[in-house]
């Protein structure tokens, strides 16, 4: 499942299309992850590393605490690399 965590990003790309918009709320992300039968789980933006306090980190740590069931689980993050 591809999850779009914000549309916050810090580059200014020209060719860029995405328009900003209001994230969701961590509640609700972890509301969507456990509906989801699948366990692989892509975290992309904007740049998801915007938001690594507020959203990405603490729902990466509820996926891997209460979600990962099996040795087949992934979560895996598209990032631009530049607050790496």
């Amino acid at each position: 499942m591809i999850l779009h965590l914000t549309s916050k990003c810090n580059l200014a790309c020209p060719w860029c299309f995405a328009k900003p918009t209001d994230d969701i709320e961590l509640e609700d992300w972890k509301k969507i992850c456990q509906s989801y039968p699948d366990r692989s789980f892509q975290l992309s933006g904007g740049e998801p590393l915007l938001v690594w306090e507020e959203i990405t980190k603490p729902l990466i740590e509820y996926i891997q605490d209460e979600l990962l069931l099996n040795m087949h689980s992934e979560i895996n993050i598209s990032t631009n690399g530049t607050l790496l």
